[in-house]
């Protein structure tokens, strides 16, 4: 019965004098500045996501060639820094952006999207073609996305071993050569 008794209080003794586990702090620095860096570490996990304020060094302490260490002072302040620089940048916006003056090779701006995929503003290759890059009109005359005629392919720089069956990018740069209306009726 005493045995039983002296082990309780060793357990409640015990539990009296060691830290909070919940609470788990992995620093020793003033209160202040843990405060201030738990505050702002949320503050960038809330603004930017999880993964934006990287390793909570506070709460789970440095981590070093596998071993995790308690973050001292400097560690902290430099951590605070980091999370305050992060909240001052405006996150990323595409509203904010400047568009370059012509869009990479292979990427729709919203021109091209407009005209159905053409960088030629004077066609619309959906009114064409319905956009298929191998359709033939009724007649046989007019191939391709953009329904060229064989003379109108060659002039602007189509091969003519290509006509009737070039794959679509071919067409979309024959196409963007085109400096004048050969479209009349799109």
């Amino acid at each position: 019965m005493s045995r039983l008794l002296v082990v309780s209080a060793v357990t409640v003794a015990a539990s009296l004098l060691a830290p909070n586990v919940a609470s788990a702090d992995m620093s020793d620095c003033s209160h202040g500045l843990e405060r201030s860096n738990s505050k702002h570490y949320r503050q960038v996990h809330n603004r930017l996501g999880a993964r934006a304020p990287g390793r909570n060094i506070r709460k789970y302490g440095v981590l070093y060639k596998g071993t995790t260490f308690h973050a001292v002072c400097s560690e902290i302040r430099r951590s605070n820094r980091q999370l305050l620089a992060l909240l001052s940048s405006p996150p990323y916006s595409h509203s904010e952006a400047v568009p370059p003056s012509q869009p990479p090779a292979g990427v729709e701006s919203d021109k091209t999207v407009a005209n159905g995929g053409s960088s030629n503003s004077m066609v619309n290759p959906n009114c064409e073609s319905g956009g298929n890059p191998q359709v033939y009109d009724p007649s046989g005359t007019y191939w391709g996305k953009y329904q060229f005629d064989r003379q109108t392919w060659v002039a602007h720089g189509g091969s003519p071993g290509s006509y009737g069956s070039a794959p679509e990018w071919e067409q979309d740069q024959v196409a963007s050569r085109v400096t004048y209306d050969a479209w009349p009726n799109c």
